[in-house]
């Protein structure tokens, strides 16, 4: 593309040279510019004598001289604007291809970036995001314990003092705790509503009630966190080159600096970071999925940073704000690419719904039990 765009600009420079010498020359406007007749006059004078000093010819009138040379300059400008002009309009057409074929292949390699992205999933708790993290953490760092104490008291078994066996225990034992949990419990409860609470009249029962509903939590949310974390790994095999030399090909006549620019702030350099974000955190994923990986509390972290970057939220649902954006940034690419497209082509924020969130159904729920 950029080879096209200088023969353009090369040509269309000396149309416009030629042009300008031609009608100069054509229209004898150079005689209204007394210092471009002065100067010229005393060049052709100078010359004149040259050539008489050397082939000792007669003497030569400067006018015919002058006019001589007018029609050679004629000659010579009018034969530079044809050809200018005949390449000016090959290569305009040859640009404008190349214009056309580099853009759709910038919007092809964005789009097909953008397939990566639909696939990934999202965990979207019902309680504080905080709670969530510290009781799956908390689960997983007391089955870690656990392990280390049941290592710990088969090694110890072999020790014939009792005593020195328990003291050695004590030393190496990890401590087993259940403060997040209770705290999920705790809000559990607050959330539940008030004729639901009236079944559970004793400690017991209201104990093993929230006993049933915490495990149902942490089973759906451990699913859907390692649902979440195995969308993310499909991004190993994600490669950026399509977009990147797409991007390098990119080359205009008019507005380069300005649309380039567009391209790379709004579209480009968007997709790049953002698979360059996913693609740091897969080697945590499958390590963990090789049972060598961090703790849940951290898993959830990195997976809740991915997440924020790429959804957005308002008080009734969460939106794939970054797939909303960078569609709208291919759009452009068309129009930048054939001057207009059709404004249905723009995509709706509305088509990017994840899913509600529960205070939105109670709403609407109540307004139309309110109407």
């Amino acid at each position: 593309m950029t080879s096209k765009k200088r023969t353009v600009i090369i040509s269309a420079v000396l149309t416009v040279i030629g042009i300008v010498i031609f009608t100069i020359l054509q229209l004898r406007l150079y005689i209204h510019f007394t210092f471009f007749t002065d100067f010229t006059v005393k060049i052709i004078t100078d010359l004149s004598l040259w050539w008489h000093h050397i082939w000792q010819v007669s003497e030569c009138n400067n006018k015919e001289l002058l006019s001589d040379f007018r029609g050679y300059g004629i000659t010579i400008s009018s034969g530079i604007f044809t050809s200018a002009f005949v390449t000016f309009l090959i290569a305009r057409g040859d640009y404008s291809y190349e214009r056309r074929k580099s853009l759709e292949n910038m919007f092809s390699a964005a789009e097909e970036l953008q397939r990566a992205f639909m696939k990934i999933k999202y965990i979207f708790p019902d309680e504080p995001y905080k709670l969530v993290r510290d009781l799956l953490g908390e689960i997983d760092s007391n089955e870690s314990s656990e392990k280390n104490n049941q290592y710990f008291r088969e090694q110890f078994k072999s020790v014939e003092d009792p005593e020195r066996a328990k003291e050695m225990y004590d030393a190496y034992y990890s401590p087993i705790s259940h403060d997040a949990e209770i705290k999920f419990k705790e809000y559990l409860w607050k959330q539940t509503k008030d004729d639901v609470k009236e079944l559970f009249t004793t400690p017991e029962s209201k104990e093993e009630y929230l006993d049933k509903e915490c495990r149902k939590k942490i089973e759906k949310y451990n699913q859907e966190l390692d649902d979440t974390m195995k969308s993310y790994i499909t991004f190993k095999d994600v490669r950026t080159k399509e977009i990147t030399s797409a991007y390098g090909c990119l080359d205009f006549v008019f507005a380069n600096k300005s649309i380039r620019k567009h391209i790379f702030e709004k579209l480009y350099e968007k997709q790049i970071k953002q698979v360059k974000k996913i693609k740091s955190r897969i080697s945590y994923f499958e390590a963990y999925f090789a049972d060598n990986g961090a703790n849940k509390s951290l898993l959830f972290d990195w997976v809740w940073e991915l997440q924020n970057s790429l959804v957005s939220e308002n008080e009734n649902a969460y939106y794939r704000q970054y797939q909303y954006d960078i569609d709208c940034e291919i759009v452009q690419i068309l129009v930048y690419t054939y001057g207009k497209v059709n404004p249905e082509e723009f995509p709706d924020k509305k088509h990017y719904l994840i899913t509600t969130k529960p205070s939105c159904m109670e709403r609407i729920m109540q307004t139309q039990s309110e109407e």
